[in-house]
């Protein structure tokens, strides 16, 4: 019983998810619906008007009268005369008989027209004519009328026809398009076609879209969930809308970073670890941000934090507090031209921060260097909390190198952001340096 219940809470997961991620996507693709149902509804009007064949229809009733009856069985007989006439009129029409001499009174090879005929109520008997011009559809209805009875007297009996009712030449087709259902219709199929590609992209989408994902394929444990923020776009160089102990950020992702800094600490104290490596598969899954949201958390947590921007190629940190990058950083102290102590910017009490300056090349081989590992053990002299953000470990082996110099890492994953393989490998990467996984952090997750 205990593993049908988990069977079914996690196909219940799985479905839940699923929902989560058709919901995403038909938000983002909506238009994609629209479109397809537009294309659709004109593509089915369209293919009506290019299809479409005008069809007349003419038609006569009348009652049939067998000559030479009487009595009460007259009504009977005349009835059942009007069905016989019914049912042999294909037969009569299909021996040719008919159809010629029809063709012969018209002047020509072959009927223009389809006739039919069929048995009312009573003694009542109807012909109808059906072609692509009017005018035919009435002249083959007229011929019948008169050279039918003649005919029809070789199988029935002597026979009169009198005519009670006659549409006469008509005026329009019968079989007129109807393009409002058509329309509708084709906007049906094609906004059926859209759903099912949305949800095609939903189901295929091979990415991390829940904590139960990250212990699955990881293996490694899920410390916290971040919540996503909408947030306007800002200007470079400004400040994230999102930072934790932020005014504008909200309480939950603030109290989110504050379990996550919590949990942490209780790892690192358990290994003795001072130095954290933060890091992500590829860029875009805001590792920058969760550094920068930690250190003002372990800050408010008793502890002095330094965070070393460890991304030489595309410099981040001193942005995402609302500072200028231009500045002395880990370039100068590189080329010697400064100090490891000289380095450090007070962001707030108890937190420093060490930019990188200017950009610098052949960063692995710079992460790899005296200098490097000197910043390292300085920084570790004076604060209690050493962070380094490090480039995606996925592409570049930056954040590998940077692994040399740390006690423990926190691998960041956005939800349903990078593939899945790229989150393994990465990593994994970083498993091959030998360094200890303090756990992971789901960012950005959607509730």
């Amino acid at each position: 019983m205990e593993n049908g219940s988990k069977e079914t809470g996690g196909a219940y997961i799985e479905l839940n998810t699923l929902l989560k991620d058709f919901w995403r996507y038909f938000r983002r693709l909506f238009w994609l619906v629209l479109a397809l149902a537009a294309a659709g509804g004109a593509v089915s009007a369209f293919t009506a008007w290019r299809v479409y064949t005008p069809m007349y229809r003419a038609s006569a009733t009348f009652t049939v009268h067998v000559t030479g009856r009487y009595g009460s069985s007259a009504s009977y007989y005349n009835s059942a005369t009007a069905e016989q006439m019914a049912k042999t009129f294909p037969s009569i029409l299909n021996s040719g008989i008919l159809s010629d001499i029809v063709a012969a009174d018209l002047g020509m090879e072959a009927l223009p027209a389809a006739v039919s005929a069929n048995a009312g109520n009573a003694n009542l008997f109807t012909i109808t004519s059906e072609s692509r011009s009017a005018q035919s559809a009435y002249d083959v209805l007229e011929s019948v009328i008169k050279n039918y009875p003649q005919i029809a007297e070789f199988v029935v009996g002597d026979t009169e026809l009198v005519l009670i009712d006659s549409s006469g030449l008509p005026s329009a087709p019968y079989n007129e398009p109807a393009y409002g259902s058509r329309v509708k219709s084709g906007a049906l199929i094609g906004a059926l076609l859209g759903l099912a590609v949305i949800i095609l992209l939903a189901a295929s989408r091979r990415t991390v879209r829940s904590e139960e994902d990250i212990k699955r394929m990881l293996n490694i444990r899920c410390l916290a969930s971040l919540p996503y923020v909408n947030s306007k776009k800002r200007r470079k160089g400004s400040a994230p809308a999102v930072l934790a102990y932020k005014e504008t950020t909200p309480r939950s992702y603030t109290d989110s970073v504050r379990l996550l800094a919590n949990r942490l600490e209780t790892g690192l104290k358990e290994r003795d670890a001072r130095v954290l490596l933060v890091s992500s598969a590829v860029p875009g899954e805001g590792k920058t941000t969760v550094a920068c949201s930690l250190a003002r958390a372990f800050v408010r947590q008793g502890l002095k934090v330094a965070l070393i921007n460890c991304d030489l190629r595309n410099p981040s940190v001193l942005a995402c507090f609302g500072r200028s990058e231009k500045t002395k950083g880990i370039s100068d102290l590189i080329s010697g031209h400064t100090a490891p102590d000289e380095i450090f910017i007070a962001i707030e009490p108890g937190l420093d921060v060490v930019p990188v300056g200017c950009p610098v090349e052949n960063a692995s081989e710079a992460l790899d260097s005296a200098p490097i590992r000197a910043l390292v053990e300085h920084a570790l002299s004076c604060h209690d909390l050493v962070l380094l953000d490090t480039p995606p470990s996925h592409m570049l082996t930056d954040a590998v190198v940077a692994a040399r110099y740390a006690d423990a890492a926190l691998f960041v994953v956005r939800q349903n952001y990078a593939v899945k393989s790229a989150v393994s490998d990465g990593v994994q990467r970083l498993a091959d340096a030998g360094i200890h996984f303090a756990g992971c952090v789901l960012n950005g997750k959607e509730v």
